[in-house]
């Protein structure tokens, strides 16, 4: 059993994930850091390199001594990260101690942790065209939730009991009152997005984790599916993005399933 530490979106600003791991440092016995994709890339603001953020992300596992497993958004830079081998353990090793779980499950401190990355782009068309004025990359196809991994994941899965659940898009049906309306959105956005929640919740339905922990749509809050559908009674944590001080960050506690919410201090 172990505390992990759960963090959002930082959208490549790495100071937003130092805060978070000196959070966690205050508050002690944090095993693992867990993170929900949107690393590397802000469209617009900032375009950071995803194994410069790696970089930053090992130095600050290895001074608290607390690893980053985290899942892939829509916000990164598909090709090198999925260009790293799978390890025997399930996860892309992207640093010694920065790990991605993206399609598969591993077990830490005796939990078993799977996850999912990926989500639909409201911005892909703006980004599309800042690539073609600028000749920089900024948007993959690899972004999507795929159907085939997530099909997979599931077989992986097993009937073995899953306790975390990481995604980077929410689960269709069981957020829709939390999650904000994106405004001003194509129809072709917003069927994909449908589809890639529709995923989501077929793979939340399949696992029943204790905990699934997501992001992407940049609003904390605590979700209570009906346990009465469900063999376990679980939460679901909708985590922040960078600067926002009271949602970036908070502690599970595997042992009592309680959520404490950390507040980031410069």
């Amino acid at each position: 059993m172990a505390r992990l530490g759960l963090v959002g979106d930082f959208h490549g600003r790495v100071g937003w994930l130092r805060l978070a791991y000196e959070a966690f440092a205050r508050e002690g016995g944090v095993a693992a850091v867990l993170q929900v994709g949107d690393t590397s890339i802000d469209f617009g603001r900032l375009h950071a390199d995803p194994f410069m953020v790696g970089d930053h992300a090992e130095h600050l596992a290895q001074q608290y001594e607390t690893p980053l497993i985290y899942t892939p958004g829509n916000h990164e830079a598909w090709p090198e990260i999925l260009a790293r081998p799978i390890e025997p353990e399930g996860y892309r090793k992207i640093r010694p101690h920065v790990w991605m779980l993206h399609g598969n499950t591993m077990i830490f401190r005796g939990l078993r942790i799977a996850a999912l990355g990926g989500a639909t782009s409201s911005d892909k068309h703006a980004r599309l065209r800042y690539e073609s004025e600028t000749g920089e990359k900024v948007w993959w196809p690899d972004e999507r939730v795929d159907r085939d991994l997530a099909a997979s994941l599931i077989k992986e899965a097993g009937d073995l009991p899953v306790d975390i659940l990481i995604t980077h898009e929410v689960p269709e049906g069981l957020c829709d009152d939390e999650r904000p309306e994106r405004r001003l959105t194509s129809e072709s956005y917003q069927r994909s997005a449908l589809i890639d929640r529709l995923i989501i919740r077929e793979v939340f339905e399949a696992m029943e984790p204790r905990l699934m922990v997501t992001g992407h749509h940049h609003v904390r809050r605590t979700v209570r599916p009906d346990p009465s559908c469900y063999h376990r009674e679980p939460r679901i944590e909708m985590m922040g993005k960078d600067g926002d001080r009271y949602g970036l960050a908070a502690i599970w506690d595997s042992e009592t399933g309680g959520i404490l919410n950390v507040v980031l201090e410069d």
